[in-house]
């Protein structure tokens, strides 16, 4: 039987965030989440239950409403991509499926059977994780092509996770195209900045790491000055080599 998940929402939209920021994607939104960001910004997926809504075209407006969970074949029709091709088509210029939520390593074999049904369709399958699951990463990390993965600093959680499963998770996102983010607020000491970089360091200093300042939108926390921002940046840039600052680029576009 075909692995499911509850979702939440399917969209052709452009990459908001990292250093692939602008490529043209199809969103998959998991629902669910195990974590409590401070400055969450998709809290309606955090909702175990509710429809799956598919945009039925980029930017439209114009949404279709369907069982919450579906299988990745289903995910894929209802987006308008042939399944049943023999072949690698894209119907649709897209660069990549990327898989986000709520959090979708709390669905590994729905990840996994996701990322290999894009990859048959000739598209990246491009995962967003928070980065504290790095046993579920194992389980699918070779069906992906590129991994988002956050580091949640302890500041910006309600419940911290220890950070060794960050570390981990980077060790195990090594085996494919992976760069870390990193979100910051006007709060965010450089102090947690380095000891985190220090240990991400131990596993390789390469990076990239994102700094991503804080949309403030209703969350309450303020974004990090110009002055802050160099400050994090030099803290992250003592142990890592690649380091940039992207705000959340589909915010400022007012797109999805």
């Amino acid at each position: 039987m075909s692995a499911v998940a509850p979702l939440a929402e399917v969209f052709t939209s452009f990459q908001g965030e990292g250093p692939l920021v602008g490529v043209r994607q199809l969103f998959v939104r998991v629902r669910g989440c195990d974590l409590t960001c401070r400055y969450c910004d998709t809290r309606a997926a955090r909702q175990l239950t509710g429809a799956c809504r598919v945009e039925q075209q980029a930017a439209s407006g114009d949404w279709l409403e369907l069982p919450g969970s579906l299988t990745a074949e289903e995910v894929l029709s209802a987006a308008g991509l042939d399944v049943t091709a023999e072949s690698p088509t894209r119907p649709l210029p897209l660069h990549s499926m990327a898989l986000t939520g709520g959090e979708p390593l709390l669905y590994p074999d729905f990840a996994l059977s996701l990322a290999q049904a894009a990859r048959r369709l000739g598209l990246g399958a491009y995962l967003e994780t928070a980065g504290h699951r790095p046993e579920e990463l194992e389980a699918v990390i070779g069906a992906f092509d590129y991994v988002s993965m956050d580091f949640k600093l302890a500041s910006t959680l309600q419940v911290p996770v220890p950070a060794e499963r960050f570390v981990h998770s980077y060790e195990v996102a090594q085996k494919t195209q992976v760069w870390l983010k990193m979100v910051v607020t006007g709060d965010t000491c450089a102090c947690e900045v380095a000891e985190a970089c220090a240990a991400l360091a131990q596993v390789s200093p390469r990076g990239p790491l994102i700094l991503q300042p804080v949309t403030p939108l209703d969350c309450g926390l303020p974004a990090p000055n110009p002055a802050k921002l160099h400050e994090l940046y030099e803290a992250a840039a003592s142990f890592l080599e690649d380091v940039r600052v992207i705000p959340q680029c589909h915010r400022l576009l007012g797109i999805l």
